[in-house]
This record gives C-alpha cells, sequence and structure tokens, in this order.
C-alpha cells in the first residue's frame, strides 16, 4: 500500500473509529473463512497449479498453497485484505500454532476470543512489511483493549470448526505451510470484481474463486443482478486454461432473514441462468454443522 493510502486510511479510523461494514474500501476483514473452503479444494488436483482468488480473510490463498499451488494471485476492492493477507502471512511463519490461534481471536476451551493481542504481535511485527507494520501498529496502540473489533467483522471461530475448513490449523500441516510461505510472496491487486477481466489482461488460471461474491452482487449490479454476473463470468472463462474451473458462488446451507443477499441463492432463479447443463454443484460440510450441506456451484472450462 502507499504511503498516501495508509494515512488515508488511518484517518478514516481516526474520524470513524472503526471499519464500515460494507464490502469495499475501508470496510471490515474476516479474520478467518466462513467456508469450507478446504472440503472444497480437496476435490481439485492443485498441484503445480495457478490460483486467482478473492483475498478475503486469505484462507482461500492459504489453503490453496497448502494444496500445492504454485502461484496465488488475489484480488479485493478492499486494500485492507492486502494487509491483512501481509499479517497472516507472517504470523504463520514466525508464530507456533499456538499462538496464531490466540492472536487471530480462534476460539479454544483456554481461549478466549482476543484478536491482535499486544504481546504476541510483538513477537513478529518486525518481519511485516513496513505498511502492514504501521498499519497494525496504529491498530494495537490506539483501539485498546479489543483492537480486533475495529478492522475485523464478528463471525464463528470456534477451532473445533475451522480445523475442518482450514487445512493448515492441522499441527504438521501448519508447519507445512509455514515453510511454504517462505518463498512466497503477497500478489494483490485492488480491483473490483467486475473490472477483473480487463485488470487480468489475458492472464491463464486453473482456478479462480470468487467466494460467497454471488450473495452480494444485487449491491454491485442493482439491475438485472443474476444475468449482469453471468455476463462476467463468461469474460472470466476465458481467463481459464483447459480443464481449469471457477468457483461461481457459494450458498450457504441457511441464511438468517435479516440478511439481505441476492437472488443467486435462489434455486429456481439461479437456475434459469446458470443452468445446470454449464454450471454444476459441489456439496461441502455446511459451515452451520447442523448436519446440512453447503452448495458451491462451478464452472469447469473442457473445451
Amino acid at each position: 500500500m502507499e504511503k498516501r493510502e495508509l494515512e488515508s486510511l488511518k484517518s478514516y479510523l481516526n474520524i470513524y473509529g472503526h471499519l464500515h461494514d460494507d464490502f469495499t474500501t475501508y470496510s471490515k476483514v474476516y479474520s478467518m473463512t466462513t467456508e469450507n473452503i478446504f472440503g472444497f479444494l480437496c476435490k481439485y488436483d492443485l498441484c503445480g497449479k495457478r490460483v486467482l482468488t478473492v483475498a478475503g480473510s486469505g484462507d482461500q490463498r492459504l489453503n490453496s498453497y497448502l494444496m500445492g499451488a504454485s502461484d496465488v494471485i488475489c484480488f479485493d476492492v478492499n486494500d485492507v485484505c492486502e494487509l491483512h493477507l501481509k499479517l497472516k502471512d507472517e504470523a504463520i511463519k514466525n508464530l507456533d500454532l499456538e499462538d496464531f490461534i490466540k492472536f487471530f481471536g480462534i476460539i479454544t476451551k483456554r481461549n478466549e476470543k482476543l484478536l491482535l493481542d499486544a504481546s504476541i504481535f510483538d513477537k513478529f511485527k518486525r518481519k511485516l512489511d513496513w505498511d502492514a507494520r504501521s498499519f497494525y501498529e496504529y491498530i494495537v496502540e490506539k483501539s485498546g483493549k479489543s483492537p480486533g473489533k475495529c478492522v475485523y467483522y464478528e463471525s464463528d471461530t470456534n477451532l473445533s470448526k475451522l480445523k475442518e475448513f482450514d487445512g493448515y490449523l492441522n499441527g504438521k500441516e501448519y508447519e507445512k505451510l509455514a515453510k511454504i510461505l517462505e518463498n512466497k510472496k503477497v500478489d494483490f491487486l485492488n480491483v473490483n470484481v467486475c473490472n477483473l477481466p480487463e485488470e487480468l489482461a489475458g492472464e491463464k488460471f486453473d482456478m479462480i474463486l470468487l467466494s460467497n461474491i454471488s450473495d452480494y452482487i444485487h449491491y454491485i449490479y442493482p439491475n438485472n443482478a443474476l444475468e449482469r454476473y453471468r455476463q462476467l463470468i463468461d469474460r472470466l472463462i476465458d481467463n481459464l486454461n483447459l480443464y481449469g474451473v471457477i468457483q461461481v458462488g457459494y450458498t450457504y446451507s441457511k441464511y438468517h432473514k435479516w440478511e439481505n443477499v441476492s437472488d443467486f441463492h435462489i434455486k429456481e432463479k439461479r437456475n434459469k441462468v446458470f443452468t445446470s447443463d454449464i454450471f454444476h454443484s459441489v456439496m461441502v460440510n455446511s459451515f452451520y454443522q447442523n448436519g446440512t450441506q453447503d452448495k458451491v456451484i462451478t464452472y469447469q472450462k473442457v473445451k
């Protein structure tokens, strides 16, 4: 992040006290995934493959590397995600698993949720790039006893759940990922998903992960959201290698009544645009761990 942008971000926090809740510039970030990423990715061979993913919590990127991807590029409209990715990388490379779990507020029987513990941050902050270090020093030092609340969304981060969704939270896999990350850097594109095909300029990937952007396409496209999202996906197909896969959408097993999500999660409406002869469903154990399954809508390029 450029120095001017970083100072603007700090100024925003100084005025408002926290990042806002919309998925745009200067919005909060999820500290850990809310999707069964590992359950989806384990169905594919990522060894030596190139992956493009929304940045989000950073867990799509980390699980892709753990499963053998050679190159993972992240994109997001939210500048804060780049700083979060850098923080997570250095935490994994420099902390043991127990400290990592505590630092990111992952709930265990011994650990209550407290994001960005200052004493743990001190153990690795000097390893951070200047922008991530400057930002998180500002957050940790200026935000009182619960610094994470001004940067991160509230979400369920119980370790028993996350171990299933994030393969790297399991013992030796964490150590394996730390070694992999020694030779990786954060590749981040600050771009709105609408402009992604132009930004990629013909680059090719074997996997494109769009997380649950599909739930919020009505904000991106106020009119004809499903049809316009389909047009975007059709354009991104040009950025796939043969047999490459796009994770078009992630639909949870249930939605709360107060959630304002798009029609993509309604099967009857979705299937009229994302027809079953072209787009397919992959089922994974639900985030809600209630015996149901979440549905991942995919496209695979076969010719």
